[in-house]
Order: C-alpha cells, then sequence, then structure tokens
C-alpha cells in the first residue's frame, strides 16, 4: 500500500474522481497533479484502485481535451486487465494526443509551472492547501491545549460626535441615537443605518452658522458631527449604511470616521484597518476615503482599501468603476481588477485575484500561493484575536482556502500539513516554529 500521506490524498481523489464526487476545488488540484504525474507514479497509484464506473470519465473544464484522452487511455489500460497489470506502456503513455497536435509535454507541464510537486488536499475542512517545496510532508499536528473558537458576534461600537458610545453588541434593533436630524438604526441582522439626506445635514449646518453670527450657537457642523464606527479584534465583520446610501463593510481591527449627513461639496471619511465600499453615485459630490498621507477620490464604485498598519503597503483594490489614488505629488487611475499598492510610491498590479482580496467579506481565508507566514498569521491574529510570538524565521510560501468559522487549531493543522512550519498554543498566544 502506498504510505506517504500525499499518496493517500491523491489515492482519495482518484476514488472520488471515479465516483463523480469531487468538488470544483478538488478537481483542480486533481489536475493539477495529474498533469505533472509520470507513468510510474500513476500506475504505482492506480493499482490501488479497483473499478471505474462505466461511461468512461467525465469531462472537467478544468481538464483540456488531451490530457482526458490520455488518462482514459491509461485508465482502460488498467480495467482491461484481469491482473490489473498495465499492458499500456509508458511510451504509449508520452504519446499523448499531445504530440499528434505538436504540442510536446513541455507545454502541458507550463500550465501549472508556478504549482510545487507537494500538493495537500483538505478533504474535510471545506478548502484546500499547497506550498512551494520539492517533496510532500507528512502532517503534523498542531498542539493546541487550548483552542480558540472563530468569533460568532460583532463587537464593534459607534463613537457619536458629542463622545457617546453606543455598543452594539448590547443595543437591540431600532433607533440607537440621533444626530441632528439624522437617525442611527441598527438593524435585525446587525446592520447599521443612517436615516438622513445631505440636504437636511446642510439645512442643520446653515442653521447652526446663523446661530453662531448671533453668537447663539455652536460652530458650523457641531452638532451633526463626526462619527467613528470601530470594529475589534476577535469580532465579526459590520455593516454600515451612510446617509448618502453608500454601502460600508468594516473588516475586524479596523475603524471608519464619518459624518453624520454629508455637507459640502464632497463626501470624505478617513479609515484605519480595512474596508470594502460600494459608493452611491453622485457626481457632484466626489466620495473620498483617507489614510494618512493617501486620498482615494471616486464617483461611484466598487473598492476594497486596506490600510492596516502591520501591513507593509496600503492597498486599493478596484472592483468597479474607477478611483484616482493620490499620495502627495504621485497620483494614479486604477481600472477594475487592478490595486494599487502605496508606500513611500504608488505601484499598480493588474490582474488582482480579487476572491482573496476580498475573502474576509465572504467569510474565508484564502492566502494566494506567494503569501508568506507573516503575512497569514497578521490575518489570524485579527480573527482570532490572539497574539503571535515567532521562535525562528520561516522562509516557505503557503497557499489554500478554508473558511473562517473553523477553530484556530483547525486551520494551524492545515498550516502544519506542508511540514515546514509547526505551532504551539499557550492561552491566547501562538508560537510559530519551523
Amino acid at each position: 500500500m502506498a504510505g506517504s500521506a500525499s499518496d493517500q490524498i491523491i489515492i482519495q481523489l482518484l476514488e472520488r474522481y471515479k465516483e463523480g464526487t469531487l468538488s470544483p476545488d478538488e478537481e483542480a488540484i486533481f489536475f493539477q497533479w495529474y498533469q505533472q504525474a509520470g507513468w510510474e507514479e500513476f500506475s504505482r497509484l492506480w493499482a490501488h484502485c479497483k473499478t471505474f464506473p462505466e461511461g468512461g470519465i467525465r469531462q472537467s473544464p478544468e481538464m483540456p481535451t488531451l490530457l482526458k484522452e490520455r488518462l482514459e487511455r491509461a485508465i482502460n489500460s488498467f480495467e482491461n486487465s484481469d491482473d490489473q497489470t498495465p499492458y499500456f506502456s509508458e511510451e504509449a503513455w508520452n504519446y499523448s494526443a499531445a504530440r499528434k497536435t505538436g504540442l510536446d509535454q513541455r507545454r502541458i507541464g507550463f500550465l501549472i509551472a508556478g504549482v510545487a510537486a507537494a500538493v495537500m488536499m483538505i478533504l474535510a475542512g471545506g478548502g484546500y492547501w499547497w506550498m512551494h517545496r520539492q517533496s510532500p510532508a507528512p502532517a503534523i499536528a498542531a498542539t493546541k491545549a487550548i483552542d480558540i473558537a472563530a468569533p460568532t458576534t460583532s463587537r464593534a461600537t459607534i463613537t457619536l460626535a458629542g463622545g457617546q458610545k453606543v455598543f452594539l453588541d448590547s443595543v437591540g434593533s431600532g433607533t440607537v441615537a440621533v444626530q441632528g436630524d439624522v437617525t442611527v438604526i441598527k438593524r435585525a441582522d446587525g446592520q447599521v443605518v443612517y436615516n438622513g439626506s445631505a440636504q437636511q445635514g446642510q439645512r442643520q449646518a446653515q442653521a447652526q452658522g446663523q446661530a453662531q453670527g448671533q453668537g447663539q450657537g455652536q460652530a458650523p457642523g457641531a452638532l451633526i458631527g463626526y462619527n467613528t464606527l470601530s470594529n475589534p479584534r476577535g469580532s465579526k465583520p459590520v455593516s454600515l449604511t451612510l446617509s448618502d446610501g453608500t454601502n460600508v463593510w468594516l473588516n475586524n481591527e479596523s475603524s471608519l470616521t464619518y459624518p453624520a449627513a454629508f455637507v459640502g461639496k464632497e463626501r470624505k471619511v478617513m479609515i484605519t484597518g480595512e474596508a470594502y465600499f460600494e459608493v452611491s453615485k453622485n457626481a457632484a459630490m466626489p466620495f473620498i476615503v483617507t489614510k494618512g498621507e493617501t486620498t482615494i477620490t471616486v464617483l461611484g464604485t466598487d473598492l476594497n482599501v486596506n490600510a492596516y498598519a502591520d501591513e507593509t503597503n496600503l492597498k486599493v483594490t478596484l472592483l468597479e468603476g474607477s478611483v484616482k489614488v493620490t499620495r502627495g505629488d504621485a497620483s494614479d487611475l486604477l481600472r477594475p481588477g487592478q490595486q494599487a499598492q502605496i508606500g513611500k510610491s504608488i505601484k499598480v498590479v493588474s490582474d488582482v485575484d480579487v476572491d482573496e482580496v476580498m475573502a474576509w467579506k465572504n467569510d474565508k481565508f484564502i492566502f494566494g500561493e506567494k503569501a508568506n507566514i507573516e503575512t497569514i498569521m497578521n490575518q489570524i491574529a485579527r480573527w482570532y484575536d490572539i497574539d503571535v510570538e515567532y521562535r525562528k524565521k520561516v522562509n516557505v510560501h503557503f497557499g489554500g482556502s478554508i473558511s473562517r468559522q473553523v477553530n484556530v487549531s483547525k486551520l494551524l493543522e492545515k498550516l502544519e500539513m506542508t511540514g515546514d512550519v509547526h505551532f504551539k498554543i499557550e492561552g491566547k498566544k501562538v508560537i510559530v516554529m519551523p
């Protein structure tokens, strides 16, 4: 029997493929392995699989026709042999439809040139993982004397213009505050909505200005003022509808400062951490997001802003519309699918993996194949509200996806399957070791 952990995984995938029960993620990983597999490896593992369903293999969008033909030939050679000994030779294996069309095996392999030979599958956890390395390593369970569950509620707070705090997890649905002519409502699903128009805010500010001129009131805008929505570590994302109809989703360890009602010629908000915006269109009053020296100007668009202090760069990812990103004297325009990475300068990257960027909003962890351990642990620390200690440097890139609803030990176990990182949980601290 094949003994390594990766052998067992591929055998299970072969069996699932025969049964027609592979998920789309599992199919993608299976075909990545198959495209790289040599005849010896394929025949060794297929020997542990007995029968194949009538009707041949299913055509998958992940699998080119030439590869389907090659796999079907190999399978038929096993199915037609009484003793399960292949008569389909290694030469015939290599002579595939790729040869006939003038597309040699190197072209097939190039389809997955960036993927290393080790592929580790989460067969029961709703996700998959892989790592850049030369050979697979056995799985090692994470030490978990005390486990840490994923957050189940949002512990966000609103700080009103006068300094009063509204703790959203302890107030019921309905009106939670009144800011001038604007009513702040918490819906049954936890969403916060500001009901009030810019016109109402403008009238309020004008009335205050008149009162100030008569020495009878506060400065313009003082009554409406700025509110701040804060979402701490270990808290589910919170959604907010601003008075102009703009929808905002705020990730954990993040805050958004905004006026209760927008007045003047622009709609300006300030961010820390990460937020996703669906901006209400108003060409006469552009929507502006600021973080330090960086300004993001939009007219109506969908974008994600990652401005965590522990990240190397501030990242603005555009999903729809157009935005102008400015820092100092530098500026750039973004198109959908592009990301501005802002440090001392602005770098625009195209063909960004939007699913990875938006994973937090979709209740997932998705790490691209170039994600380092620091990037991964930063996300884990914010979500589970833990501290991270590094005993030694881990110079390996990881990739994969998993639900954000699993306990932290489950997530760490999946990372440990690579064999190049290990963890120890001590209370609310996770120790990272090579």
